[in-house]
This record gives C-alpha cells, sequence and structure tokens, in this order.
C-alpha cells in the first residue's frame, strides 16, 4: 500500500509540472486485482475514491500483461519495451541500463 500512495503522489506531482500534456494517470498497485475494488463489482470493497475516478474516466474491462511479475509490468508500461527487450540475461530480475536510461515520461512533449 505504501508504493501504492508514493507512486500516486509521484504521478500528481508530475501531472501538475505538465498542465499542457495529455492528463494520464497510472495506479499502480502491487498484489491487487481489479476483483479486489468496488468499481469492478466487489460485494464489499469500499474504494469510493478509486470508483469515483473510473466513473468519471476510462474503465477497463480487459488487460493484458507480457509477464505477470509486478516490476516486468511496471518496466514494460515506462519504457514500452515488453520484458525480452529490456532484461539482462541470466539475470532476470534486472533490466540493462541502457534499456531504462529514458523514459516515456522523461520524453520532451
Amino acid at each position: 500500500m505504501k508504493k501504492f500512495i508514493i507512486t500516486f503522489c509521484f504521478l500528481l506531482a508530475c501531472s501538475a509540472q505538465a498542465a499542457k500534456q495529455p492528463n494520464i494517470v497510472f495506479f499502480f498497485a502491487d498484489d491487487q486485482t481489479s476483483s479486489s475494488l468496488a468499481c469492478y463489482g466487489h460485494p464489499l470493497a469500499k474504494t469510493p475514491n478509486i470508483d469515483r475516478l473510473a466513473a468519471r474516466g476510462t474503465r477497463f474491462s480487459n488487460s493484458y500483461v507480457s509477464q505477470a511479475i509486478c516490476w516486468v509490468s511496471r518496466t514494460t508500461i515506462l519504457t514500452g519495451l515488453t520484458g525480452r527487450s529490456y532484461g539482462t540475461p541470466g539475470r532476470h530480475d534486472a533490466a540493462r541500463p541502457d534499456a531504462v536510461r529514458e523514459l516515456y515520461v522523461d520524453l520532451p512533449s
């Protein structure tokens, strides 16, 4: 949960700086599936803020990942590359430094 809050605050700060850029917010929540959110139909979950964002924005009903490992999925989103493209041979828990030197969020608009 701590990672989620830190990531959310970071994204809010970035969006405040980039007023002319598209307003895109990614929620990265480790060990949480859509089935644990009220906006996806969980009968007991109380997630009013996420529900409000889902009602006013876009809520995806299908999603796919190239690899179901959290750091690989996040790195794929931030680089635009698949895990096979940026991985370190023989060390599957690390990305090559040259592959993650510049993330899409670092690119000028």
